[in-house]
């Protein structure tokens, strides 16, 4: 891995040459920041020199806040990796690049349309305004990865987004039968509503092959229990789930049914080996919600590992905590479940890895 925070055109170039002396690179990772001092003059050179490494795999591309990576560097990027054949995963970090537009988006979809047989991808587009049109031409290259198994998207803060947006995505991804990962990242996409999650409902039945499955919903304030109730009708057809995750957060319309919705999913799936659940400023759960929780974490016998982080939900009573620390306690007694996390209300805390 190739990681500096003030690049410059002539460390670019340095580094090209030094790749070139690599002849059988495999990986290759390259972080940049947002104080690299490079102009996109200097990273197309980098660029174009990529595809002389005809056995690279692996390719990071880190440009998290980078002012130098633009609509030109995606569209040299497609130019390049469509002559590295045998790559078999590829990890883009845009977080931040303003200066990426819709035509960048269509260069990233001609890139995948390249590239069939990838296995693995990740894309991280972070506070970038992205609209649902932008997402859903995107969207059309996934329909070319019908050998991904791994896929994590990340749409922090992109706040242009709507149910049409998660409608275009669904019909996206809903083709990729061989996928055993999904990572999807939504958070603080505060115009998402049930209806929204209504369409991940409809297209994640279909990845027969998915063993994780990690969903973050933080501050997405407009889902309520009725998006828990999608969400168990997914969970309970993965029939190959071995580790779930979701994140929750200052969700004003979530109760304690949601809470027993996702609950009743945990209970069902006898080959989920690890889950993981932060809730965070939840003002309607109560001790009802929790529960539900500590009856679905003592059902299940297949779990293994459980994360949780419970933090201001402050109608959650210091009995219910006693209680649900002490069926925990019994079910830890038996080595058979790895705690980790924390649970804190008004004034009371119980660190999950100290039971």
């Amino acid at each position: 891995m190739i990681s500096h925070h003030h690049f410059s055109d002539t460390g670019l170039i340095a580094i090209k040459e030094a790749l070139k002396r690599q002849n059988c690179l495999d990986k290759l990772s390259l972080c940049f920041s947002e104080n690299s001092d490079a102009t996109k003059i200097g990273l197309k050179h980098l660029i174009e020199s990529l595809p002389k490494h005809n056995f690279l795999k692996d390719l990071v591309l880190q440009f998290s806040g980078c002012r130098m990576i633009s609509d030109v560097g995606l569209n040299h990027l497609k130019d390049s990796l469509a002559k590295m054949v045998d790559l078999q995963s590829i990890d883009l970090n845009f977080d931040r690049c303003g200066a990426i537009t819709g035509v960048g988006y269509s260069y990233l979809k001609e890139t995948l349309q390249t590239h069939p047989s990838l296995q693995r991808f990740s894309l991280n587009l972070s506070s970038k305004p992205i609209t649902n049109d932008e997402l859903g031409d995107l969207a059309e290259g996934f329909q070319s990865l019908t050998s991904l198994k791994h896929l994590d998207l990340n749409f922090y803060n992109a706040r242009k987004l709507t149910n049409d947006g998660f409608r275009y995505l669904a019909e996206g991804i809903q083709s990729l039968s061989s996928l055993e990962h999904l990572g999807l990242n939504f958070s603080n996409v505060t115009k998402v509503t049930n209806a929204g999650l209504s369409h991940l409902k409809d297209c994640l039945p279909a990845f027969n092959s998915l063993q994780s499955l990690s969903l973050n919903f933080y501050e997405c304030t407009q889902i309520t229990d009725n998006s828990a109730i999608h969400l168990k009708e997914v969970i309970e057809k993965l029939t190959s789930l071995k580790h779930l995750s979701f994140i929750f957060g200052s969700v004003e319309k979530f109760t304690d049914k949601g809470i027993q919705y996702l609950s009743e999913s945990i209970k069902t799936i006898q080959t989920l080996n690890s889950f993981s659940l932060e809730i965070t400023d939840f003002k309607k759960i109560t001790d009802k919600g929790l529960n539900s929780l500590t009856e679905a974490l003592q059902a299940n016998i297949s779990l293994q590992n459980v994360n949780l982080k419970i933090c201001s939900c402050n109608k959650i009573t210091v009995q219910a905590l006693e209680n649900f620390k002490k069926c925990l306690q019994n079910v830890n007694s038996s080595s058979r479940i790895k705690l980790t996390g924390a649970i804190s209300t008004s004034g009371e805390y119980i660190s999950l890895s100290s039971i």
